[in-house]
């Protein structure tokens, strides 16, 4: 493979990566304001953003904070188009 087709390649891939990042950083704060909203609504003082999600899962599905903690982005997205 030629010196200048691997470095398109690379550019490329760089590229694609970049513009995942920034759909995941755009999907986190998504959520992250959803969690803001959720607090305020459900009287969680003093919480906001992943804390927040840990106490409203915990008194909705009984989870523990762990596996709140480990749920993925599109496991908190599906799970935040439900309430």
């Amino acid at each position: 493979m030629g010196g200048r087709k691997l470095e398109q390649l690379r550019e490329e891939l760089a590229a694609k990566q970049q513009k995942e990042l920034q759909e995941e950083a755009k999907l986190k704060f998504v959520l992250l304001r959803q969690a803001d909203a959720l607090a305020e609504q459900n009287g969680y003082p003093g919480l906001s953003g992943m804390d927040a999600l840990v106490r409203y899962f915990a008194d909705k599905y009984h989870w523990t904070p762990e596996q709140t903690r480990r749920l993925t982005l599109s496991d908190l997205q599906a799970l935040l188009e439900r309430v």
